[in-house]
């Protein structure tokens, strides 16, 4: 994931519209600079708000001019996933397929949605959420009954952390210590017995 400043150096063409205030704004970058100054192309209804950004990228800067649509797709999906009440749309011009991505409920929707005929415990998903002044937190876990590889995904600030991090890590930290407080207080395990993570 990268911002909208580098995918604008890289393309030939990159094409904003911004629907707000009841105006459609419209604003063209060729090669990385302005082509114009920001202008209103038209009107619309107060509440229709929302961004289109087209941009065709510069062949001189990709091994391939042709997008990994598995990767690009499941990238959408989750800006729509950590963005609740956000409707994501994405149309591939060549084979005319349309997807569209919206979670009211945002991860743990998804969260179900994506092992919807998955064995589980809790079926719905334990969630929680933490906001400060200038982070905020959320996140969605269940237990895959049968074992086997489940779904862990984290980012932060909309951005894929592959690698998981800091947060990923104080995350399982804390499940497991809770876990074993857990078994500890209901004297549920016997003497001698330390849960690890694989034992959840």
């Amino acid at each position: 994931g990268v911002g909208i400043s580098v995918v604008n150096a890289l393309s030939t063409t990159l094409e904003v519209k911004v629907k707000r205030q009841g105006k459609v704004n419209y604003l063209r970058f060729v090669n990385g600079e302005a082509d114009g100054k920001l202008k209103v192309i038209g009107q619309t209804h107060v509440n229709d708000v929302g961004t289109s950004i087209r941009f065709w990228p510069d062949g001189k800067y990709f091994d391939s001019n042709k997008f990994a649509i598995p990767q690009l797709k499941h990238v959408l999906r989750a800006k729509a996933v950590l963005c609740p009440g956000l409707r994501i749309s994405f149309t591939n011009e060549q084979s005319g397929e349309t997807d569209e991505w919206y979670y009211e409920d945002g991860v743990s929707a998804y969260l179900q949605t994506a092992l919807v005929d998955v064995a589980r415990l809790p079926q719905t998903p334990f969630v929680g959420e933490f906001a400060a002044s200038n982070e905020e937190a959320v996140w969605a876990v269940t237990w895959l009954i049968e074992g086997g590889e489940g779904i862990t995904e984290s980012y932060v600030n909309l951005i894929p952390t592959a690698q998981g991090g800091t947060h990923v890590n104080g995350l399982r930290t804390g499940l497991i210590e809770a876990m074993r407080e857990f078994c500890e207080i209901r004297k549920i395990l016997p003497r001698g017995v330390k849960l690890v993570a694989e034992d959840i």
